[in-house]
């Protein structure tokens, strides 16, 4: 069954995790083999999946941390991966402020008919002036820039520790409020949610979302 192979998987990370000592011989590539192996398939949104994705994000955090050396400079690296959420979170950030500076976020859903045109002809009017997208592709191009956020962030190697916590909150806080506006602003294209089996484990708040896993980078091999 697919969580007999997913513990097949894990049981293989904890036995290297529980190795003591010298960095087993080819440590890395061994690490980059499981994790491809792990992340290419299919996600299970069960409870008991959800606790195979815990162990398996302890066993990764174990290892990178016993032989930091070994993975040093790679996509396992934990320097590197909270350098990846900083910029992802920052994005997420930068794009919810230019959301709602001048007033373009506000909500239409609310709005009166004739209201809503009104509004729709400010818009028109500002984004001909200014030489930019309609108040549509504006929020189309916020959801797909949203969307490829989401999806980097789910290939971040799995990080423990109180800084990678509050990046990711930071993360999780701005998309929310992102997706929150391309619903009001869009209703026809509403942004697309986490992906079901997403969790990272012990990486802070995560509201609904199921586990994740550890989705690596695609340089490890992952189409």
């Amino acid at each position: 069954s697919k969580i007999s192979e997913r513990e097949a998987w894990l049981a293989e990370f904890e036995a290297i995790a529980a190795t003591e000592g010298d960095a087993p011989e080819g440590l890395a590539e061994k690490v980059a083999t499981l994790r491809t192996t792990w992340n290419r398939a299919v996600p299970i949104p069960t409870p008991e999946f959800k606790a195979l994705v815990e162990k398996w994000n302890a066993a990764f955090n174990r290892i990178v941390t016993t032989w930091p050396d070994v993975f040093k400079g790679t996509d396992a690296d934990p320097s590197l991966a909270l350098q990846r959420m900083e910029k992802l979170a920052h994005k997420v950030e930068a794009l919810l402020q230019d959301l709602t500076a001048a007033g373009q976020a506000e909500p239409t859903r609310n709005l009166s008919p004739t209201e809503m045109l009104a509004a729709k002809l400010r818009n028109a009017f500002a984004s001909n002036a200014m030489g930019k997208f309609s108040d549509d592709s504006k929020w189309r191009s916020a959801n797909d820039t949203l969307k490829d956020a989401q999806a980097a962030w789910q290939r971040l190697s799995p990080l423990a520790g109180a800084d990678a916590a509050a990046v990711e909150q930071r993360f999780q806080t701005a998309a929310r409020k992102v997706a929150d506006l391309v619903r009001k602003n869009l209703p026809a294209h509403p942004p697309s949610g986490p992906r079901p089996g997403g969790d990272r484990g012990d990486r802070g708040d995560r509201g609904d979302r199921g586990p994740r896993g550890d989705r690596g980078d695609r340089r490890d091999g992952r189409p």
